[in-house]
């Protein structure tokens, strides 16, 4: 949803900045602008294009890369049309690897080091802003906002999870040697620090000789301060290169420090088109420079590692950071609407596009993806276009379907893409430690939640913003939240049977207790029935020798659940805040199956589905009609029957063929016995997920598509595995016989294990 929410930020910031003044005003300043100070505004811009690109030189240096001249300026242009066009870090970053990778740079070196990049451009500049924030506070009459205490809460959660995660994954020492990496990088980066500073004061300048070259008597230090506030803001990956945040933010922070809003807009938007027009400047003779050959660049061959160490490190990041933020799904409430970003979107954007260039180079194409994963993914995209396109024909463009399904599939996309990627390139190994993390967070998560509830009826209500009953964690919904739960516990199924949760059952019974009690208290119905099927299943589709532990556990996990369930709710209610909605969860499961409004929007498809049965209306048209009929709209709880109203019969049969497919593939990965666990995972992931959506809607969860990527990225070892034991040995002729779920491989002739 990433691009959704840059998009709306970018549109609806500029549309309420211009609705805050007066238009006619903003063309009387534009009219009457100064052109010497418009010139220096120019040159001012382009040094500060000149530091980023020497400070972009440095920071390859660092990591032992120095291209020559030409494909620097040509790697920097491609990051400025990516930048300007696609999203901020993500398509510059991706825009520079894709022209250094051809010349014997790593992507990941590439990838890395913009990101480096962009941290210590934003870290200077937050620091710089908090600094000129304080002293201009009486300036502002700062007071704090309505939602701060949800951001407190947000930052709070995310916080004690990566506590967790790290306290789950480092070894003894390793937060020491950490700190001295870290003091060490801050000593290595300097120079890129200092010329961080000075991009951002040729910045600066730019802004403040826009502000004079539209009247602005003289530049006084609440005027440079506010600018840099307004720099801050355009800087954050919330827009499009900074349009429409950065003239809102201009219209509030310059307005208040005494300039005309009018004045205070036009100088963002000087600001603008001529970033833009030096952008294009640089960028258009530097596309020409692009080498048509790739040739190795000049590096330190003492310093350098190999480009596959790069690349596997940073999917691995990607991978890491995924299973700790994507429980975080961040609300944005602001005083003309709400906007809603999951925090690791970025990370999995990055991991699509690394992906991409990974199998491109032929130097680094994996020897064996899964092809049916790839295949059913590109399937139902192809699928999702066709859509589209019949939905433009129809009835024109729909927002909701060009966000919701199109731009959120492609953000799908890049979850599957970073499970894969992490799974091949790190074999078993990976799989396990993301497991680990991805397991870890879930649990914590869900005991932070019971901890509130627990406090919330014994007299100690947490704020509102930061805590709702039934719970939601940090998905803002109960449904999305009970999904996260049951994902969890799948993957702590898996785990355990990897031997990834240590010894004992005391973790697995923990983490599916923990994680029971949430989805009841979610008071999500389908969250309650994919996790009594989960418990079911795990005792059907485990091994005949294992069984009877399956079945232990279950029990345990059911008898856990049900005790301290009823625990809970035996406790007096001391407290029951106002719109903390606890009385909601004493609504039956029957109340909510048999809501009418739910009920109302399956008849509503069913009618709409019989106008067009083969073919469909296209992407949108379910909300297209309700919109039409009573102005409001509510979204198609049912997918099989949100595929057959939009895309007929024809969208159904390709999603169940896809679905069934995924299914056939699980089913064989259970019947390897070195991948049964993973195969039986996804086999009760996939059922799961698939019951569920017939009466909600999941297909763009983020957290199950992760899961599935790095379940199926082992597909391809399984079925060699398969031809391994059906042939006359079991060794292969590289010399050890894989065991993708352990990580481990066994010399041949010695009948032991190492790493």
């Amino acid at each position: 949803m990433r691009v959704a929410v840059v998009t709306a930020a970018t549109a609806v910031c500029m549309a309420f900045a211009f609705c805050a003044i007066d238009v006619g005003a903003v063309g009387r300043a534009l009219t009457g602008i100064e052109p010497h100070y418009a010139a220096l505004a120019v040159i001012l811009l382009l040094f500060n294009r000149i530091a980023a690109m020497a400070r972009f030189r440095v920071l390859l240096a660092k990591f032992g890369y120095s291209p020559d001249r030409r494909r620097l300026f040509a790697a920097f242009s491609a990051g400025l049309l990516g930048n300007q066009f696609v999203l901020n870090v993500v398509g510059q970053s991706i825009g520079r690897a894709g022209i250094l990778t051809t010349s014997g740079v790593p992507f990941g070196v590439t990838i890395v080091g913009t990101l480096v990049e962009r941290t210590i451009a934003a870290g200077v500049l937050a620091i710089t802003t908090l600094a000129v924030a304080w002293f201009l506070l009486p300036v502002f009459g700062f007071e704090f906002a309505h939602e701060s205490t949800y951001f407190l809460s947000l930052f709070g959660g995310l916080t004690l999870a990566a506590t967790a995660a790290v306290a789950v994954s480092y070894r003894r020492g390793a937060v020491t040697r950490t700190f001295v990496t870290a003091g060490r990088s801050v000593e290595r980066f300097w120079l890129v620090v200092a010329l961080t500073v000075l991009a951002h004061l040729f910045m600066l300048g730019g802004y403040i000789a826009a502000l004079l070259a539209l009247g602005l008597e003289s530049a006084t230090f609440e005027t440079a301060g506010a600018s840099l506030i307004v720099m801050f803001a355009a800087a954050l990956p919330i827009s499009l290169d900074g349009w429409g945040v950065r003239e809102l933010s201009a219209v509030a922070v310059l307005g208040a420090v005494g300039i005309d809003p009018s004045t205070a807009l036009s100088a963002a938007l000087v600001v603008g088109v001529l970033s833009l027009g030096v952008n294009f400047a640089i960028a258009i003779p530097g596309l020409w420079l692009i080498p048509m050959r790739g040739r190795a660049v000049a590096s330190d061959s003492g310093r350098v590692e190999r480009p596959s160490n790069w690349n596997a490190r940073l999917v691995m990041a990607c991978g890491t950071l995924i299973a700790v933020t994507v429980f975080f799904q961040a609300r944005l409430q602001g005083e003309y609407g709400l906007i809603t970003a999951n925090v690791a979107d970025l990370f999995a954007l990055v991991g699509l596009g690394s992906f991409i260039l990974l199998v491109a180079d032929s130097r680094e194409r994996f020897a064996e993806l899964p092809r049916e994963l790839i295949g059913v993914l590109f399937a139902f995209s192809l699928l999702l276009a066709y859509g589209l396109v019949l939905g433009y024909v129809n009835f024109g463009a729909n927002p909701w379907a060009l966000i919701n399904r199109g731009v959120g599939w492609l953000v799908i996309l890049g979850y599957a893409a970073v499970g894969i990627s992490t799974a091949l390139l790190h074999t078993g190994q990976g799989s396990r430690l993301v497991l680990r993390l991805f397991v870890t967070v879930g649990a914590t998560i869900a005991t932070l939640q019971l901890l509130l509830l627990v406090a919330l009826k014994l007299g100690f209500p947490p704020p509102a913003e930061a805590f709702r009953v039934p719970l939601r964690g940090y998905a803002n919904d109960e449904n999305a939240f009970a999904l996260q739960m049951t994902v969890t516990s799948l993957a702590a199924i898996v785990a355990g049977r990897l031997g990834a949760l240590g010894e004992g059952r005391g973790p697995l019974a923990a983490v599916l207790v923990l994680t029971g009690l949430a989805i009841y208290f979610s008071a999500s119905r389908v969250g309650i029935g994919m996790f009594v099927m989960l418990l079911v299943l795990s005792i059907a589709f485990a091994k005949p020798d294992e069984r009877r532990a399956a079945l232990a556990m279950s029990a345990l996990a059911t008898t856990g659940v049900v005790l301290v369930a009823v625990t809970i709710a035996s406790l007096p209610v001391l407290s029951d805040a106002p719109g903390s909605g606890y009385a909601q969860i004493r609504m039956s499961v029957l109340d909510r199956i048999f809501d009418p409004d739910l009920r109302q929007t399956y008849v509503d498809g069913w009618n709409l589905w019989l106008e067009r049965p083969i073919f469909g209306h296209g992407l949108g048209a379910y909300i297209e009609r309700q919109l039409a009929e009573s102005g409001q709209f509510q979204v198609s709880r049912s997918v099989p029957l949100w595929l057959m109203v939009e895309m007929g019969i024809v969208g159904a049969a390709v999603g169940l063929a896809c679905l069934g497919r995924l299914l056939l593939c699980a089913y064989r990965m259970m019947r390897t016995p070195s991948h049964q666990a993973w195969g039986a995972g996804l086999l009760m992931a996939l059922l799961c997920w698939g019951v569920a959506n017939l009466l909600h809607d999941f297909l763009v969860q983020r957290s199950f598509w992760f899961f599935v990527g790095l379940g199926f990225a082992l597909l391809p070892t399984a079925r060699r595995a398969q031809r391994d034991r059906k042939g006359p040995g079991m060794i292969r002729a590289g010399g050890g016989s894989a065991a993708p779920e352990t990580g481990r491989s066994v010399a041949p002739g010695t009948g032991r294990s190492g790493s």
